[in-house]
């Protein structure tokens, strides 16, 4: 499903509606960043959660793949068949139920940012978790990415109440959360500050960047601690690249590139139309 784009009205509106939340009052830097490590610690648990769902999951349909290798006359069709399904079932339970959980999650929690979308976390958490195991145990083009960001934040938005956080740091706090669900995911905690600072508030205020380096390293910390220190893509390369072949990697990267822009440019127009 493809998400709705948050209008530049939108944005205005929610930049105008942010102000009462800038102004109103905070709590001292350390008692939020106190809360920001709470929040890594329990983003990072939910991450691990569900990268060993997601393992579980791949593992069974590499099982399943191998069994089908021994019915070549019609075992092509189950996996085909079986994505279809799953794929069909997890969008009617985002439809039916959450439907901001749908795509990446990353533009709806901007505009939760915004004030402009809200973030239900009861419902988001649960759609979000088993749509994303669902889907990409499916052997969906999908990753990890976008759910465990969007999680995460809807982690710091469960335990806003809990922890007693006034409005005036919430927008800090849901940032937080979602680059601890970075940081744990890709087990890379400086990855999760610069997203936070680049990608949703662009400002390096010492609130919002220390709060979200603390919530990273909480979140890196649990998910190494229970999951290891492995890294998050492995490539076994058998033998390197031969000089001799250089020329031809340049040819297939121009010629990528030419078609890259060749979508992009089908797709504003698709969406200008």
């Amino acid at each position: 499903m493809q998400e709705e784009p948050i209008s530049h009205a939108g944005r205005a509106a929610g930049l105008s509606d942010l102000t009462p939340l800038i102004r109103a009052p905070r709590a001292p830097r350390h008692t939020h960043f106190v809360r920001t490590a709470v929040v890594g610690l329990c983003a990072g648990l939910l991450a691990v959660g569900f990268r060993r769902a997601l393992a579980l999951a791949e593992a069974e349909r590499e099982h399943l793949l191998s069994i089908l290798h021994g019915y070549p006359s019609w075992g092509w069709m189950v996996l085909p068949t079986i994505g279809l399904s799953v794929g069909g079932l997890v969008g009617w339970i985002t439809i039916r139920y959450a439907p901001e959980a749908a795509g990446s999650g990353i533009p709806h929690l901007k505009g939760a940012l915004l004030h402009v979308r809200n973030l239900e976390w009861r419902r988001l958490i649960p759609v979000k978790f088993v749509g994303g195991v669902l889907g990409i145990g499916a052997g969906l083009s999908l990753g990890r990415e976008g759910p465990t960001v969007q999680m995460g934040a809807a982690v710091a938005r469960a335990l806003a109440g809990p922890l007693g956080t006034p409005p005036g740091d919430l927008p800090q706090l849901l940032s937080a959360g979602a680059g601890a669900g970075l940081a744990a995911a890709f087990n890379a905690p400086l990855a999760g500050l610069i997203f936070v600072v680049e990608e949703l508030h662009r400002e390096l205020s010492s609130r919002t960047a220390a709060g979200a380096l603390i919530a990273a390293v909480c979140a890196t910390v649990v998910a190494q601690g229970m999951a290891g220190d492995s890294p998050a893509f492995e490539a076994h390369i058998r033998s390197a690249v031969p000089l001799t072949a250089i020329p031809l990697v340049v040819i297939v990267g121009v010629l990528v590139r030419q078609r890259y822009e060749v979508l992009v440019r089908v797709a504003r127009r698709c969406r200008l139309s």
